[in-house]
């Protein structure tokens, strides 16, 4: 209890035991369950997103999510660097919450309304990521705690 608060976490497990292409052991992978959703289509979509304290932004997409915002306008253009490029995106505002995990996966349950999160997608589909990612822009406005086994966010 927090000033009189009931206070709650969530917590999620990082992705472990995973292998690079050269077949080496990468560090384990703190990650987030998310749900997102814009006005124009009558489903959600839910996810596992990646933490990622490197991206300025606050969602970037992998190809499941660039095929849920064909067809509609985007919200704005932008440029965002990778690896020293400059890469035009288109940036569309959504809903998103983040969603209970089991078992690898997002389980439906919503516990934490998210402020409006950006999505970030390349014009250029080189650089489309495998892994969505969540950045900065939407880690900066909730508590979390990253201890290397778990990822913790409070819930208030």
């Amino acid at each position: 209890m927090q000033n009189g608060l009931r206070s709650d976490k969530i917590s999620y497990r990082y992705v472990e035991d995973g292998v690079s292409f050269r077949g080496d052991k990468i560090p384990d992978v703190p990650v987030f369950y998310l749900s997102i959703k814009r006005d124009e289509r009558s489903y959600e979509l839910a996810g596992q997103a990646v933490v990622d304290t490197g991206f300025d932004g606050g969602l970037f997409p992998n190809e499941k999510i660039v095929r849920y915002f064909e067809g509609i306008e985007p919200d704005g253009q932008d440029e965002i660097e990778v690896f020293g490029e400059a890469v035009p995106v288109e940036l569309y505002t959504v809903e998103a919450w983040l969603v209970k995990g089991a078992n690898g996966i997002p389980a439906g349950e919503k516990v934490l309304q998210l402020q409006p999160v950006r999505v970030f997608i390349p014009t250029r589909p080189q650089f489309v990521s495998e892994e969505v990612l969540i950045g900065r822009e939407t880690l900066n406005n909730i508590a979390i705690c990253i201890n290397g086994r778990l990822t913790e966010i409070e819930i208030s």
